[in-house]
């Protein structure tokens, strides 16, 4: 069976984990998984294998940087599906446009399932409420949004959370957000709010103070780089919609599918952006998260290095003015 997931990554994942335990219920033990990165391998050689080991009924193939298939490429694929016996493939792919050949007809009708998975925080917060359930917890709309506010759509941060919630409060069924101020401290929240206060201000001796107050394990930087960059994201998106002439934010948010109140606020905060700042600081941090990932910039001076980047966007756009 062949799978095509695309759209927000942290979200895929999270489709692409669900099919796999699936897999593992109906068959214990018997599943491997593979994992080809297409930025890492060439899928030549991936094709290109004469046994095709990876193509046997235990094997689960999850291949990453699906957009990067080409026309030929994916006929390729889908031919030596065709040809080899029963096993799972599924394609995790960012945001296709609708021109890609994953998406023209003679493709689809291969796949099993195709699903454009969008950040929507209404199905992140289920999806959150169905991880804990997983674990024999029940937890309200307003524990979850606290998760999403830490963590943004990186689903794979918040299970991590949600497995160390539900190991602390093992001998409870029902969490409240109350309890939940216990784990997920109210200093890192107050820390995070003043950060995003001050980031959408442009005030950097502010922001540097907050920054000196957060004490950075290596290991919690991704979840940091995280936070901010799921801040710049909603940023743009509602940032965008100002550049196409949409200002009324109830518009905004019924198109985003998030509460009107939340979208007035985020039109505030990033007033003082243009869209090609928050463009590019988006970028410049996914180019940072990118180098920490491949061990070519160590953890610990991001946040500042990042922080830093963004004000220097702002000082260009200045002296260009």
């Amino acid at each position: 069976m062949i799978y095509l997931f695309y759209g927000d990554l942290d979200l895929a994942n999270f489709e692409a984990e669900e099919i796999i335990e699936k897999f593992e219920k109906k068959n214990p033990g018997q599943f491997e998984i593979r994992k080809i990165n297409l930025e890492e391998e060439k899928i030549d050689n991936f094709l290109s294998q004469p046994v095709i080991p990876f193509f046997e009924n235990r094997e689960v193939i999850l291949l990453f940087q699906g957009e990067k298939l080409n026309k030929k490429e994916i006929e390729n694929l889908i031919q030596i599906y065709q040809q080899s016996k029963e096993k799972h493939l599924i394609i995790l792919a960012e945001e296709l446009k609708s021109q890609h050949p994953l998406l023209k007809p003679e493709f689809l009708k291969g796949f099993k399932e195709v699903k454009k998975i969008v950040f929507n925080e209404n199905l992140l917060r289920k999806k959150i409420q169905a991880e804990f359930g997983k674990q024999g917890k029940q937890v309200s709309d307003k524990l979850s949004q606290a998760l999403i506010n830490l963590y943004g759509s990186n689903f794979s941060l918040i299970k991590q959370e949600i497995k160390k919630i539900a190991l602390y409060f093992a001998n409870q069924n029902k969490i409240s957000s109350q309890e939940l101020k216990l784990l997920l401290s109210e200093g890192t929240e107050d820390l995070n709010f003043k950060l995003f206060k001050a980031l959408a201000k442009k005030d950097k001796q502010q922001v540097l103070r907050v920054l000196s107050k957060t004490v950075f394990h290596p290991s919690e930087v991704p979840a940091f780089l995280s936070r901010i960059l799921s801040r710049l994201r909603l940023w743009l998106k509602v940032k965008a919609f100002a550049v196409e002439g949409v200002n009324n934010y109830q518009i905004i948010a019924k198109k985003l599918n998030l509460n009107p109140f939340y979208i007035r606020h985020l039109i505030n905060e990033s007033s003082n952006f243009s869209f090609q700042e928050l463009e590019k600081a988006l970028f410049e941090g996914l180019r940072l998260d990118y180098l920490i990932k491949t061990g070519k910039m160590g953890p610990s001076v991001v946040p500042v290095i990042f922080l830093e980047k963004i004000f220097q966007l702002s000082k260009t756009r200045a002296k260009a003015g």
